[in-house]
């Protein structure tokens, strides 16, 4: 027989409702707003640094995205530069996070975390003083919300245009996000999720 009910209330978060003895249940859709986004910047988190070819911390000159979203990193290629890119910071949940994004050379490699915050860039021994590594910001958008499965997107409109029909295969479950590409600049973003009950 069940026994006593909590109720836990935080804001902007589902409601939880724990009963002694019965699965636990979470309540509640959200919507969640991004105001005035900026387009994908290749150098908005950090202009170019310069390599080593040693293993290198920056933690100066960083400016952390305008809303949680996904990096780029965007490397030149005078002396073949190779290696992993690693990024430490916060994410769009709130959890200390890290990501490994592996340099193209002459190129732009995105990675997955949706960074709210970022306190470090480490540059690999693979580049040398002859190359470079920009730090910036692209379109995958994060969530405060775990993401149980695609269908929780429920709606998506853009400037209050309706734009659902771009969520399908821009979900990912793994880190909670979801693809706006191409963000310009200036767009009011939002998504809608659905109730959930687990």
């Amino acid at each position: 027989m069940a026994g006593d009910i909590t109720i836990k209330v935080i804001e902007s978060e589902p409601i939880q409702v724990t009963i002694a003895g019965v699965t636990p249940l979470q309540l509640g859709g959200m919507s969640f707003h991004f105001q005035d986004v900026r387009a994908a910047a290749d150098d908005y988190i950090h202009v170019a640094i310069a390599g080593t070819g040693v293993e290198q911390e920056v933690t100066t000159g960083i400016t952390n995205p305008d809303v949680a979203r996904n990096a780029s990193i965007k490397t030149t290629n005078n002396n073949s530069p190779s290696g992993n890119v690693k990024l430490t910071g916060v994410n769009a949940k709130g959890d200390s996070a890290s990501e490994n994004i592996a340099t193209i050379a002459g190129g732009i490699a995105y990675g997955n975390v949706a960074w709210a915050t970022i306190s470090k860039i480490t540059l690999p021994a693979g580049v040398s003083s002859s190359d470079t590594v920009t730090v910036g910001t692209s379109d995958k958008l994060g969530l405060s919300l775990a993401i149980v499965n695609a269908s929780n997107i429920i709606k998506k409109k853009v400037d209050n245009i309706d734009k659902s029909s771009e969520i399908p295969g821009n979900v990912d479950l793994n880190y909670d996000t979801i693809d706006c590409a191409v963000i310009v600049l200036h767009d009011d973003i939002t998504i809608w999720t659905k109730h959930r009950y687990v």
